[in-house]
């Protein structure tokens, strides 16, 4: 944590030592440490709707409603402008599917889904957070069926996807553990 203190000292204004330190406090458990970091790099900018993507898992997971519903109508507006820019951007499509599941719209959310996993099917990343978006869509095996993709490119880190919200539901079920337990730490 000195590390990532330092670095902010350094460069309080680079939205990227922002995002790394809020990942930090993501897995050290610290969501309101999280939470600060996500809502400073997006602030730094506003164009990069990953950060405040981001944050709305933290929300979530310290049940702040109100920040939960803020940040959910930032994500939405911010994923909408950088797909009108990008769209055959796989990282936003999945995270658009995701908001879009939050938002109770389950049709969208699988369209987008179908297009980020047509665009990259074996990017490790993107099967993740279609994972994540397959959940968030109360479709279990399809997140399932995600994760085995990813798993299966040998890739990936085991204690983020055993730290992620929206992938706590599958926790305890045998195949999650199976696949979990392939990967290396």
């Amino acid at each position: 944590q000195t590390a990532y203190a330092r670095a902010l000292a350094l460069s309080p204004h680079d939205p990227g030592v922002h995002y790394r330190a809020a990942r930090h406090f993501v897995i050290s458990g610290d969501k309101a440490g999280a939470i600060r970091h996500y809502e400073r790099a997006f602030e730094l900018a506003p164009d990069d709707y990953r950060y405040i993507v981001y944050a709305l898992q933290e929300y979530q997971a310290i049940g702040d409603e109100q920040g939960e519903r803020s940040c959910l109508q930032r994500s939405a507006a911010a994923i909408e402008r950088h797909l009108k820019l990008y769209p055959s951007d796989v990282r936003a499509l999945g995270h658009g599917a995701g908001v879009m599941a939050l938002l109770g719209k389950p049709e969208q959310t699988q369209q987008m889904i179908d297009r980020a996993a047509a665009l990259r099917p074996g990017d490790y990343g993107n099967l993740v957070t279609l994972a994540c978006a397959a959940m968030l869509n109360q479709d279990a095996e399809q997140a399932l069926d995600f994760i085995e993709r990813a798993v299966a490119t040998g890739q990936g880190d085991r204690e983020w996807l055993m730290h992620d919200n929206d992938l706590k539901p599958l926790h305890g079920n045998p195949r999650f553990e199976q696949l979990i337990a392939r990967m290396s730490s």
